[in-house]
């Protein structure tokens, strides 16, 4: 009987993850591209240079922060798309779709393994039924990879724990592996390797305080496959995790510290105003669960705990399944607890706690089954019958409506639905709706008659890869001038463009993306008179056109709508006033804009700006003994303030201060020596100024960064050549060469080293690859002359050198030249 039941809720399994699996492949493509992927995809790519340069291109580490993450599904995908014909998008929604039916396979075998297979089957269910993970399973490229990783590293740990003390070798491998892969998506695994030493060092003082076993007999070689562990971990983790190469000991540890201590602050809609993630409120996390997590999940642990009290056993610390459950709380909540206590720094709800949800979901459906077993009384299992099954009914019923919006989910119990939540808490934070206004644009927009395009404007620029370009222009730039905007409700960027709204994306009723016909005449509407990002874009606009007394007006009006300094992303009153005070010395206002400047709140962030921009306005106006100070200043407040340091060595210039501007073109140097294009420029400037080994040094950083930066290469060469180090300049300019550069001068400057080499018959066939380029450069004939002269090869010498006065009469050198070779062969 009992392997009869087994077999049903196997099949029900069987047959719900089919269905399911059927599903994401026929609406995985109506998600929309997330706000970060793109930069992923370039990850992907420079994972990819990173490995193809034989780890000399460095611009994996400088492109983006992204360094703290793994790269398992970033490179995965990188390979696919070279195989598989699909748009790169649509491909990464494909496969972490597919990844959230591997979660839900992981939740059955987690459930199978410690309340068999009906409690797997109801752990499956309720993890599909679960919309923020079955919304973000199509296009959270960050987070689902990790969850999933982290749920199947549970799996393993929950029968190694009740596999103690006998591991065998095999499930300590599957182990190590799953556990480098989830690494190689974030460094945050560390917290798995955590529940490791504390549940196995709980499960050994179980089996050795109540089991009688001696396990201190082969205590030796339980040690040495738990380290196996860490060992087969690092290995599997390693090949896509870049940062360990460069810092294979502290590499985790660096990117834990700088996750625990984010540095960029980002804002969060929550309880109707707009906090940073730095100073969020201890209840954000629990708050959070509360509202998203479906009502039958919370039936669920409450049935666990009544369950818990009634089922009391004098031997339950014996029980190894008690501690397998008992983890796979603890992994739940642990993480919680934490981020409460450290006050760590999160964004986008609890987008980076979406790991502990499936741990959670899972226990509630242990629970459930367990009730169904214990709980005897018919009345008490009807009950709990009606209220998870018509609370999962429910669910369903959001999740189709929602469709595909099914992220923005929110519980009735406590987050009062979407309707109510949308005017306290963030909705389309990852930007998912857009992908629904370009699908209405291209099904309703009719294609124009003429050669030109509608053009598109949005704040969102991940718009672009959406849109199609055979019929649609787009914009972020120019909003106000575009045919259509697209902006969802998200920091109020429906308000940002006036104009006549033909169009929103409604989700259950609540209106969370706007199709807007551009109209700077309907600003004066209360939908839009009322935003302050209305105001502050058609600032920009202006400004952009010129109009700066209008530009003032309507940053003014920015100010009053940003009422105590109300911020949102990219406006607050510190901006805007810098805004401001810019127009103010673009009118020549000087007073009027110092006056404004000193009214800004933030002068952290804005001090170094502000004296830049003055210092910049008196070199406009020739007055650089006025400009000094202010620039020293910038520099001064914020050494990182690359602009700034630039202007001031540029001013020291225009002063006749070479030594000052050298100092501190040296000085930037030193300070951006992670920026390829900073130190390209600085290299340039002081290559300019003759100081060839600080140049060189600058050119070898880029060359580091990034090795097949041909100009890099190209101009490292020129340095080293001033230096005479001939040898290596060849070298330099033979890589740029072989790396696609194509300038006629590399050429040159190539033949002109092997002339001072005395390599004249490499000089001569360099010389004649650079006339192929420019058949009429004169100079590159005379040279080619002296390298023939010197291999006496006269006529050939007598030729180039005709050929140089062919094309410019009055190079006394090839005239010179010429003559020596007529009186050589006479």
């Amino acid at each position: 009987m009992k392997d009869f039941e087994t077999g049903i809720w196997q099949r029900v399994f069987y047959g719900v993850i089919a269905f399911y699996g059927i599903i994401v492949l026929l609406t995985f493509s109506e998600y929309g591209i997330t706000t970060d992927e793109p930069l992923h995809v370039t990850y992907g790519e420079h994972i990819a240079q990173w490995y193809g340069s034989l780890f000399r291109d460095h611009t994996v580490f400088t492109a983006s922060n992204l360094w703290l993450y793994g790269g398992f599904f970033d490179t995965v995908i990188y390979v696919l798309k070279h195989v598989v014909p699909m748009d790169v998008y649509e491909l990464r929604h494909l496969m972490c779709a597919l990844l959230g039916v591997l979660g839900v396979l992981g939740a059955y075998k987690i459930g199978a393994l410690i309340g068999g297979p009906r409690a797997g089957f109801l752990a499956a269910l309720f993890l599909i039924l679960t919309p923020r993970y079955y919304g973000h399973v199509f296009n959270n490229t960050k987070d689902i990879p990790f969850a999933v990783g982290y749920l199947w590293s549970l799996y393993y740990l929950v029968r190694s724990v009740g596999a103690l003390p006998h591991l065998s070798r095999d499930l300590l491998w599957k182990l190590g592996v799953v556990l480098g892969l989830t690494f190689g998506i974030r460094s945050s695994a560390a917290l798995l390797v955590c529940y490791l030493g504390l549940f196995f060092g709980l499960r050994y003082l179980q089996v050795w305080r109540f089991d009688d076993v001696n396990i201190a007999r082969d205590w030796r070689r339980q040690i040495l496959r738990i380290l196996g562990v860490g060992v087969v971990t690092y290995v599997t983790v390693f090949p896509f995790f870049p940062y360990l190469h460069l810092h294979p000991v502290t590499g985790v540890w660096d990117s834990l510290t700088a996750f625990s201590k984010f540095p960029e602050v980002h804002y969060n809609f929550f309880e109707g105003q707009y906090i940073a993630s730095n100073m969020l409120p201890w209840y954000y996390i629990p708050k959070w669960l509360l509202m998203t997590v479906p009502e039958f999940v919370m039936v669920g642990l409450v049935v666990g705990l009544v369950c818990l009290v009634v089922n009391k056993t004098s031997d339950w610390i014996q029980a190894g399944r008690t501690l397998q459950i008992g983890l796979l709380v603890f992994a739940g909540l642990f993480p919680i607890v934490f981020g409460v206590v450290s006050h760590t720094p999160l964004l986008n709800g609890i987008r980076h706690l979406t790991f502990v949800v499936p741990p959670l979901v899972i226990v509630s459906a242990l629970s459930v089954s367990e009730g169904i077993r214990i709980l005897r009384q018919v009345w008490v299992l009807r009950i709990t019958g009606v209220v998870v099954g018509g609370a999962m009914l429910s669910v369903l019923f959001d999740m189709v409506t929602m469709h595909p919006n099914q992220y923005m989910y929110f519980n009735r119990l406590f987050g009062g639905g979407l309707a109510e939540a949308a005017t306290l808490y963030d909705t389309d934070y990852w930007n998912h709706t857009y992908k629904q206004g370009v699908q209405w644009l291209e099904e309703n927009v009719a294609p124009e008659t003429n050669a030109s395009k509608p053009v598109v404007g949005s704040l969102y620029k991940n718009v672009v890869y959406m849109i199609d370009s055979t019929r649609f222009g787009f914009t972020r730039e120019k909003l106000h001038h575009a045919h259509f905007y697209l902006g969802n409700a998200w920091f109020d960027a429906h308000k940002a463009v006036p104009g006549e709204v033909v169009h929103t994306i409604d989700v259950q009723g609540v209106p969370l993306l706007y199709v807007i016909r551009p109209d700077v005449g309907k600003i004066a509407d209360p939908f839009f008179d009322s935003a302050p990002l209305a105001y502050d874009l058609l600032g920009d606009a202006l400004r952009a056109e010129g109009d700066l007394d209008v530009a003032l007006v309507a940053y003014e009006r920015t100010l009053e709508r940003l009422a105590g300094g109300f911020r949102r992303v990219g406006i607050d009153s510190s901006g805007v006033l810098h805004k401001m005070g810019n127009v103010l010395l673009g009118l020549n206002r000087y007073d009027d804009a110092l006056v404004t400047f000193d009214h800004i709140p933030d002068k952290v962030t804005f001090g170094g700006s502000v004296a830049n921009n003055l210092g910049t306005y008196f070199i406009g106006r020739k007055e650089y003994g006025k400009a000094l100070p202010w620039l020293k200043q910038a520099v001064n407040q914020n050494p990182d303030f690359y602009v700034a340091s630039v202007s001031l060595g540029h001013l020291y210039l225009r002063l006749k201060d070479t030594s000052r501007a050298i100092e501190v073109f040296r000085d930037a140097a030193f300070v951006h020596n992670m920026h390829p294009d900073h130190q390209f420029e600085l290299g340039r400037l002081l290559y300019d100024l003759e100081q060839y080994e600080d140049a060189m040094i600058c050119f070898k950083r880029v060359v580091g960064l990034q090795y097949k930066d041909v100009k890099g290469l190209y101009y490292l060469g020129l340095a080293q050549a001033a230096l005479k180090d001939y040898g290596s300049a060849r070298d330099h300019f033979k890589r740029a060469i072989a790396f696609g550069f194509r300038q006629v001068d590399v050429y040159q400057s190539l033949g002109t080293v092997y002339m001072y080499l005395e390599s004249y018959e490499a000089a001569a066939e360099v010389y004649q690859k650079g006339l192929a380029l420019k058949p009429n450069g004169a100079g590159m004939y005379t040279m080619l002359g002296v390298a023939q002269m010197n291999l006496k090869r006269y006529d050939a010498a007598e030729k180039a050198f005709g050929q140089a006065v062919k094309i410019d009469p009055e190079d006394v050198n090839a005239r010179r030249h010429l003559e020596l070779v007529h009186s050589i062969k006479r």
